[in-house]
């Protein structure tokens, strides 16, 4: 939706399709996104540890974070703030996600005979910018 509100076309190809969200599923994608022409500026990661399985896979190749590529991730792990550059990440609330979930189960045990059929619990995520997409601005000299 953000790419179509902001007049850019979907490129499948720079999509990448996981089934485990895991470290060797993060390099698997990361290097097939390293061979696209052009090269992608920066990569978005379903979670913290294919973000940082990519952030490791950028610099294997010998490039930078972020100035070649910018990397993001999704749940605000500790393991954020231990990886060269520390992870920019967004906060989930995954604590807080789980009470919603535990509340409506347990109000659901209390009162069988009520059916909750649908219901929209809104919880904010946070985005924590570090520094894996902190360009450093390039001046020239005049």
């Amino acid at each position: 939706m953000a790419l179509k509100e902001n007049g850019l076309e979907i490129d499948e190809k720079r999509i990448c399709y996981t089934d485990d969200l895991d470290a060797e599923e993060g390099r698997e994608c990361t290097n097939k996104l390293l061979k696209l022409s052009p090269r992608p500026d920066g990569i978005f990661c379903s979670n913290d540890r294919t973000a940082i399985s990519a952030i490791q896979t950028i610099k294997k190749v010998g490039l930078n974070v972020p100035e070649d590529i910018a990397v993001v991730g999704f749940s605000n792990t500790p393991q954020s703030l231990i990886i060269e550059p520390s992870l920019t990440t967004i906060d989930d609330h995954a604590f807080e996600m789980g009470q919603a979930a535990a509340t409506l189960l347990i109000r659901q045990i209390e009162n069988p005979s009520q059916t909750i059929s649908s219901e929209i619990v809104i919880i904010q995520n946070d985005l924590i910018i570090r520094d894996s997409t902190l360009r450093k601005e390039k001046h020239k000299k005049l």
